[in-house]
Formats: structure tokens, sequence, C-alpha cells
């Protein structure tokens, strides 16, 4: 439903964030960005409760889209931040070989293989996703340390159960994550006014992008809505809001 006062939401969610770091006595977070809504919103919550040198903002790289990566690092650089952005696409791509080559050398048909890849590529989006997760909390670990915040919201994990448990749902918190698609967004909204002129602008880019998982390398070509109706059959649509006045535009599905 629409959220009818955003600062209050905001205030709400930054004091519940702060408080639960308290508890826990630990000063620092981590949080994986992707260039997309959910991690913006988690990035700015993050700043506003505990400061920017208090969070270890990683971009995993790995057949990223360029977009996505520049809008990860704008914002978090209006955020007063810094980007850790690490390219492991070769990494990747070596560990896809070995697995193989070690599947066909235990005896699995290679075509057998390669024809599943194809027929299915969320095979290789999957291992994308898996292969975040421990990048994620080895940055942490080398930075001090700290609790491990997700950027999973109502829609997507409780819904539409549109997650992976090893990949982005392998995290500490999701503070989120009673929040619909168009709550985020409007979120994004409010948190470009607190911020000022650069985050507006960064938070208005955001807002407007295709939002994309961007596990197959091929950038918005995979949105989550045109995933999510391949996967379902069923015409799933988030809510929008328009990022300039950020008035609700649609509800979604």
């Amino acid at each position: 439903m629409p959220v009818l006062d955003i600062s209050r939401l905001i205030a709400n969610r930054v004091d519940a964030i702060r408080a639960f770091h308290s508890e826990f006595n630990v000063p620092r977070a981590e949080l994986d960005v992707s260039g997309g809504i959910d991690s913006a919103v988690m990035a700015g919550l993050l700043v506003k409760a505990l400061g920017p040198e208090n969070v270890t903002f990683v971009h995993t790289n790995i057949n990223t889209s360029s977009d996505q990566s520049m809008r990860a690092h704008q914002l978090i650089t209006a955020l007063g931040g810094k980007l850790v952005n690490g390219n492991f696409t070769n990494v990747y791509d070596d560990i896809v070989t070995i697995a193989i080559n070690s599947l066909v050398t235990a005896g699995y048909e290679h075509e057998a293989i390669l024809e599943r890849i194809k027929r299915d590529p969320t095979v290789l989006g999957s291992i994308r996703s898996t292969l975040r997760a421990p990048l994620g909390r080895a940055y942490n670990r080398l930075t001090g340390g700290g609790i491990r915040h997700g950027t999973g919201n109502e829609c997507e994990d409780r819904f539409l159960r549109f997650y992976q448990k090893g990949g982005d749902g392998e995290v500490d918190t999701n503070p989120i994550a009673m929040l619909s698609k168009s709550e985020v967004y409007q979120l994004a909204f409010g948190l470009g006014n607190d911020f000022g002129c650069d985050a507006r602008i960064e938070f208005r880019k955001t807002i407007d992008a295709t939002p994309t998982p961007d596990l197959l390398g091929t950038g918005v070509a995979q949105s989550d809505e045109d995933e999510l109706l391949a996967l379902t059959g069923a015409p799933f649509t988030y809510g929008r809001v328009d990022s300039v006045t950020g008035a609700i535009i649609s509800i979604g599905t």
C-alpha cells in the first residue's frame, strides 16, 4: 500500500538498524550493492543509521552490465561512501569450466550439461548469485567485520520467493523485508530528498531504471518482470513512482 509519511518510515527503519547494531555491540555493516533500487534504499538507510565510514559497500562484478556498475558507483559516492568494485568475471568463468570438466571426468555427459545450460539460463545465473555471497562475507571480514544486511523486499522474498537462499538470501538481516516494491520506490524518493542534490539525482536514476537481477550477463534484457512471467506464466508487475514528484504511478500486481 502507499506510504503516507515517507519520512516517518525512513526514521523507523533507521532506528531499527541502529537498535540492532547497538544490541549486539557491532558498529560496522556490509552491504552488497547491485545498482538496483533495493540495495540503493538499503545503502541510504545504512548511511543515515551508521555513517558511511562504518559500512563496507561491495559491488561484485560477474558479467555485470556497465550501467548497473555505474549506478552503484555513483550512488555510493553521492552518499559519501566507498564502493569496493571487484571484477570476478574471469574467476567465475574458471569455476564453471572446472565444474563442467570435473563432472565429465566423473562420468556425466558433456553435451547433456551444455544442453541443460542452454535450456535454462538460470543454471549459470544461480552460480553467479551464490558466488557473490561468500565474496560479500570475505570483504566484510577483511574490513573489520560487521552485520551483513540484505536487500530483499516483501514482493520478491515473501510472496514470489524470487530469491536464492545461498545467494541474496544469505544475509544476517533484511530491514526492508516487510515493504512492497512500490514502498521501496517511495523510500528511494524520500532518501534522495534527505541527502541533497547529488544523491537525489542518483536515486532518481535508479528509480527510473528497469529492475533486473542482472545474473545472465545481459543487463536489462533480463528484467525481473519478464523473468517472473517466464517462470510462472503470470504477468507479475511491480509498483512504480514518478522519480521527480514521488507520486505513485502504479501499485503493481
